[in-house]
């Protein structure tokens, strides 16, 4: 039981063969166990045991080279090398069941993979004229389909299970995200009548526009994780949205850029980073509920779905902060070292359960060190730690990150739990 909670592979597959038996039998080479007649029993406290434990979600991150990592958190397991892209890679997603994952390439190559073997199940190709590089990949939640954006702004809708490209849409889109539910995707773009949000219905192509009237463009757009809510932000201003009554709801004024949104469910809060200052708004109200300073440059932030805590990554500091009273909870534990730098991109577990970053430090000549950690939102403590030395032809390609669904040990070890009947 004990190396069964290690996660050790070899273990695991011992214990579920053995637990099946209804017979003298020894468990990894151990002791002889009669388990006739008593397997479900022992089956269920040790799937009992496990629960216990907390889950673990699965890791992909890709430095600025050209291979990627799959890892399962805070287990011995070596990871799995994603090789196989010829430019660095954009954008990395995993799929709801862990199984797959997807990557993009900047030369427009999409490959799906498997997450246990490394093997490429499946590539896409995104065609890209001129010197247009691919920058975004939106996976839908049930893994269905996948959006794909080019800087030049052309977006594709493909389906996974035929690799076919479904819609294009030509146009200057910067943005692109898929509604939670995966019934509509929206980008952002522009026009004479100003700054405008294009919804589009994902089955249909049935297209709603909502037009601000700002001259000022959007450099950032989230939707609310219940999918009822648009939040926009501009130079000049927030902007809420509401998407049934395709209307203007709540407008916040900012002085300056927010560079980074993060809206908790029926956008009744929005965080945004301004600078080194972290804020947080009321989207009720319009209010600006809190204002701190983020300890160190680079700060990235996300808000857990309630909007009660809000994840603070900076280069030199990472915690969990409480939006109605601006204590901090927890304080994510960082390894020596991690004093200076950049963080490029954060990700947070669908079950808001583990956090995750990644980053460059520590420039040097033709050499720049890329950092990616994991931490326990809970206790803060540092789940899995990974630097990569690259070279000088990968030093201005950015990171990217990707926490898949978290397993629990007594699912990975056992296999899924028995329904009624």
């Amino acid at each position: 039981l004990a190396l069964a909670i290690l996660g050790r592979s070899r273990i695991a597959g011992a214990v579920r063969e053995n637990l099946g038996r209804s017979d003298h039998d020894s468990i990894a080479g151990g002791p002889s166990v009669k388990v006739r007649g008593r397997a479900p029993l022992l089956r269920d406290l040790l799937r009992r045991v496990l629960q216990l434990l907390p889950p673990r979600p699965l890791f992909a991150w890709s430095a600025s080279g050209w291979s990627a990592m799959i890892c399962r958190v805070a287990t011995e397991r070596p990871a799995v090398l994603l090789e196989g892209h010829v430019s660095g890679i954009a954008r990395m997603a995993i799929f709801q069941g862990g199984d797959r994952a997807v990557s993009g390439g900047f030369d427009g190559d999409i490959r799906v993979w498997d997450t246990g073997s490394g093997q490429v199940l499946r590539r896409l190709q995104h065609h890209m004229g001129g010197r247009n590089v691919l920058t975004d990949l939106q996976l839908f939640p049930d893994g269905s389909r996948l959006l794909s954006l080019s800087s030049g702004g052309d977006v594709t809708l493909w389906a996974m299970a035929s690799g076919e490209a479904l819609r294009h849409f030509h146009g200057a889109h910067h943005i692109v995200r898929v509604f939670p539910d995966g019934s509509a995707v929206t980008m952002e773009g522009s026009g004479a009548r100003g700054s405008s949000v294009v919804i589009i219905d994902a089955w249909s192509g049935a297209v709603q526009e909502l037009v601000s009237q700002s001259l000022s463009p959007i450099h950032s757009l989230e939707i609310s994780p219940c999918g009822k809510k648009v939040v926009t932000a501009t130079s000049l201003s927030i902007r809420i949205w509401d998407v049934a009554l395709a209307a203007l709801e709540q407008v916040l004024n900012s002085s300056s850029n927010v560079l980074a949104l993060a809206v908790s469910r029926g956008a009744a809060k929005i965080a945004g980073v301004r600078g080194d200052r972290v804020l947080v708004w009321s989207g009720v109200t319009g209010q600006l509920l809190l204002r701190w300073s983020a300890e160190g440059p680079s700060v990235k932030v996300a808000l857990l779905a309630g909007g009660r805590r809000c994840i603070v990554v900076s280069a030199s500091d990472a915690a969990v902060w409480d939006t109605d009273s601006g204590e901090r909870l927890v304080r994510l534990s960082l390894q020596e070292g991690d004093v200076s730098g950049y963080v490029m991109r954060i990700a947070v577990a669908p079950g808001g359960e583990a956090v995750a970053a990644c980053g460059h430090y520590n420039f040097e000549l033709f050499r720049r060190n890329s950092w990616a950690r994991v931490w326990d939102v809970a206790s803060g403590i540092l789940l899995h730690s990974n630097d990569q030395l690259n070279n000088l032809w990968a030093v201005d390609l950015p990171c990217s990150i990707a926490l898949g669904p978290a397993t629990s040990l007594a699912k990975e070890v056992l296999g899924p739990a028995p329904t009624d009947g």
